[in-house]
């Protein structure tokens, strides 16, 4: 979710980053739900399940009604796919792993910008705090990240800060990546998109080093064009009980999505949402 309102205006300037890395990960059953209030939108409640190699992510409108379909998505690390459910209709999106956390057989081609305009500054300080907390075999790290955006003049993308509180677990291939790299967003040198007149050059620069993990309690804060944002995410149960496979398997009654469907399944599951 980092940059989010950036994000529809910029385009990769300087070459990719390294790739993430892919792993099998061993997860002890764990079972984390959090409810996520943002602005004056709804209650969103996530559902998280881990066994084995296997991932299960489920968001739920907390005001819709029971019926209301259920957004689910698996992650087979071991078999390298995932899968997006609707349940509604019983069908299923699949695609290898390697198109969610950006791996692929053959580099992609970059965009660049003819014209470079005004230069802004992309700050991002993230700290541990070295504070802890104990959850059942779990240990919670606090971390705090603060993103500042300043244009210099003539620039078209708004002055804003993001400013992260939260507490954190951390799950060793989270992702079916490497867990320093769950989480952690990558954006390097991108420039914003205009019709007309030359683009923004943006420029990132890292003050922290700390990485975040599955955020089991998270206030976010966003201000820009003297307008205040808050997100908060709260912990609505934890559980290191038993997990049953069934629950990271594909339903045998359901059928592979048509075309038309598959940007209704389309959700972000990657730990993005909430880490820099």
């Amino acid at each position: 979710m980092l940059l989010a309102p950036l994000l529809a205006f910029l385009t990769v300037l300087v070459p990719a980053p390294a790739e993430p890395t892919f792993i099998v990960p061993n997860f002890r059953d764990l079972t984390v739900k959090t409810r996520e209030v943002r602005g004056f939108l709804f209650p969103i409640v996530t559902s998280w399940y881990f066994k084995g190699a296997r991932e299960r992510i489920e968001h739920r409108d907390e005001a819709a009604p029971p019926s209301a379909m259920v957004r689910s998505t698996i992650l087979q690390c071991d078999q390298k796919l995932q899968f997006q459910l609707n349940p509604r209709d019983k069908e299923v999106l699949s695609s290898p792993i390697g198109s969610l956390i950006g791996l692929s057989e053959s580099p992609q081609p970059f965009l660049t910008s003819a014209r470079v305009g005004p230069m802004v500054t992309v700050t991002t300080d993230s700290v541990d705090t070295g504070e802890r907390r104990q959850m059942g075999s779990y240990e919670v790290r606090h971390v705090r990240t603060t993103i500042r955006v300043v244009p210099a003049k003539g620039a078209r993308t708004p002055a804003s800060t993001k400013e992260t509180d939260g507490w954190y677990i951390d799950l060793p291939g989270f992702g079916c990546r490497q867990s320093s790299e769950a989480g952690q967003g990558v954006l390097l040198g991108f420039t914003s998109i205009s019709p007309a007149g030359p683009a923004d050059h943006v420029v990132l620069k890292h003050l922290g080093t700390a990485t975040h993990g599955l955020a089991v309690e998270e206030t976010i804060t966003e201000r820009s064009r003297g307008n205040v944002v808050t997100c908060k995410v709260k912990l609505v149960e934890f559980s290191e009980q038993p997990i049953d496979q069934s629950l990271f398997e594909l339903p045998l009654d359901y059928s592979p999505a048509q075309f038309h469907d598959r940007q209704s399944l389309h959700v972000n599951v990657g730990p993005e949402p909430a880490k820099p």
